[in-house]
C-alpha cells in the first residue's frame, strides 16, 4: 500500500522522489515506512543509514548499468529499486556490508527475465 501511494501522487502530478526513476519511485520509500509502522520508529540516524546504503548500491547500478526502464525494461527500474530497497533494509537489520549487498543481489534477481524486459521482446516490441 505504501508503494502505491507513492506511485499514485507521482501518477496524479504530485511532487516525488525519483529513487531510482518515476517508474519506480514507490519501492524505496515504501520498504522504509514498513520498518517504520512495523519494525522500529524511524529516527534520523535510520533514515540516514537506510538512504546511504540504498544510495550506494543505486549508485553502483547508475555507473556500471542502466536505471532506464527505455533501456533496459522493468528490471531497469523495478529491479534497481527493489534491489536499493533490499539493501537498505538489511543495513537496517544489522546486516553486514556482505549481507547488504547479497540482499541487493537477490532483489534483482527477482526481477530478471520479466516479460517487459528488452531482451525478452521481438524487434517488433512483441514479447517472444
Amino acid at each position: 500500500m505504501f508503494a502505491l501511494a507513492v506511485n499514485e501522487e507521482n501518477a496524479a502530478g504530485g511532487r516525488v522522489v525519483t529513487a531510482p526513476t518515476n517508474g519506480a519511485c514507490g519501492i524505496v520509500p515504501a520498504v522504509l515506512a514498513y520498518y517504520d509502522h512495523f519494525i522500529e520508529s524511524v529516527s534520523p540516524d535510520i533514515y540516514t543509514r537506510y538512504f546511504m546504503a540504498a544510495g550506494a548500491i543505486g549508485a553502483l547500478y547508475k555507473m556500471n548499468a542502466s536505471i532506464s526502464g527505455a533501456e533496459v525494461g522493468c528490471q531497469g527500474e523495478v529491479g534497481v529499486a527493489c534491489s536499493m530497497a533490499a539493501a537498505g533494509l538489511a543495513e537496517l537489520l544489522g546486516g553486514s556490508p556482505e549481507q547488504v549487498c547479497v540482499a541487493a543481489e537477490i532483489g534483482m534477481e527477482h526481477n530478471l527475465g520479466l516479460t517487459c524486459d528488452p531482451g525478452c521482446r521481438a524487434g517488433s516490441g512483441a514479447v517472444h
